[in-house]
């Protein structure tokens, strides 16, 4: 299948299951319109973060993802922050924040390189929809990006240890 077909696909298949939520979860899907995608692995630190209106980040959780691959139940992500947060092919959220976060339903998995040069590792995907993009961020919103591209974007984190 076709790359872009299969995106299209998959953001329809998070549509339906999104439209089992509550009507105040539905709304805030309604208003989050981009779609974001990112490989997982194991340890993979994520960080929730948004930007004040004073243009400085806001750190607002970190998170340790750990991949559950079932074969018969399909693929899940655990994000732990404070409590254990686990995503599935169904959206949703922590405390009420954006992103809406899952595991697609046409999952890459595949064997790459760890960022940190220390073998081999299992990335998983995991797709979100914010209400606006990251790399174009706007004040107020949240975002949930790994570690290696919040440390990209602000180097002022270069050596933040989460």
């Amino acid at each position: 299948m076709e790359p872009n077909k299969r995106r299209h696909q998959e953001i329809d298949l998070a549509e339906q299951a999104a439209e089992r939520m509550s009507l105040e979860e539905y709304a805030r899907w309604q208003r989050a319109r981009v779609a974001h995608r990112v490989s997982v692995h194991v340890g993979c630190i994520m960080v929730a973060w948004h930007m004040t209106a004073a243009r400085v980040p806001q750190v607002r959780r970190a998170a340790l993802i750990v991949t559950d691959l079932q074969m018969d139940a399909g693929n899940g992500v655990c994000i732990v922050f404070n409590d254990t947060w686990t995503v599935g092919h169904k959206p949703s959220h922590l405390d009420g924040l954006c992103p809406f976060v899952w595991v697609p339903f046409f999952p890459d998995v595949r064997w790459e390189p760890h960022p940190q040069g220390e073998g081999m590792v299992l990335r998983v995907a995991m797709a979100m929809r914010f209400n606006s993009h990251p790399d174009h961020w706007t004040a107020g919103d949240t975002y949930l990006t790994p570690v290696g591209e919040f440390r990209g974007r602000f180097p002022q984190f270069a050596e933040t240890k989460f």
